[in-house]
């Protein structure tokens, strides 16, 4: 997606229903986000919504436009709605307080992927061998 540029900030800013922007992403208000829907569901095109709102369809572009809407089409269904779910992101890196508790947590990574390269392992064996079979037939 192509980056917003300075002058299209400070004009986003200045937007009711612009909650906050950045040269990477626009996050709209759930007011917004709740107009724009009803305007789409009742006919009215993205790039007209936009417009009318006074976001700049063009500042945006298609891409980002169509992702948005479909995003909130999503997002209106759900129980919590617009609001953002919690842990939704990517999971962040954890913190330790000591090196014991690092260490602990070390262990358990590394015992974690020990078992899941022994479930390869055995994966891959079943596949061989049942592609001999397959072979021999």
């Amino acid at each position: 997606m192509k980056k917003i540029t300075k002058e299209q900030i400070e004009r986003l800013e200045k937007s009711e229903h612009v909650a906050s922007v950045n040269e990477n992403q626009v996050v709209f208000t759930d007011e917004f986000k709740q107009l724009a829907l009803q305007e789409w569901k009742s006919g009215v095109g993205p790039k007209q919504i936009f417009d009318k709102y006074d976001i700049g369809y063009a500042i945006l572009g298609t891409c980002r436009v169509k992702n948005n809407l479909d995003r909130w089409k999503k997002q209106e269904s759900r129980l919590e709605g617009f609001q953002r779910i919690k842990g939704s992101g990517r999971p962040k890196k954890p913190t330790f307080n000591s090196v014991e508790e690092e260490n602990e947590y070390l262990k358990n990574q590394l015992e974690y992927q020990q078992q899941e390269i022994e479930f390869l392992k055995k994966l891959k064996a079943l596949e061989v061998k049942y592609q001999r079979k397959k072979n021999t037939k």
